[in-house]
């Protein structure tokens, strides 16, 4: 598969499912090396916060809040 012949490892563990759009919301089930990889409402990725409600909701404030917080510190020095 496009895993192996790319030298990429995926963690069974620290993975998850995100359905987006209504069709998507099905009874599906995921899996990876015999495990079931949950589905979730909310997920963080890099810092970003992700939700799912009647659409994609992308939530960046706190990373937005960490960058001023860096700036005003490099300011007041």
């Amino acid at each position: 598969g496009f895993a192996y012949s790319h030298s990429v490892s995926f963690n069974p563990l620290k993975s998850s499912a995100m359905f987006i759009g209504l069709k998507g919301r099905s009874t599906a089930k995921f899996g990876l090396d015999n495990n079931e990889i949950p589905v979730v409402q909310d997920l963080k990725y890099l810092g970003v916060e992700f939700r799912i409600k009647h659409n994609l909701v992308v939530n960046v404030e706190v990373i937005k809040r960490k960058f001023y917080a860096a700036c005003n510190n490099l300011l007041a020095n």
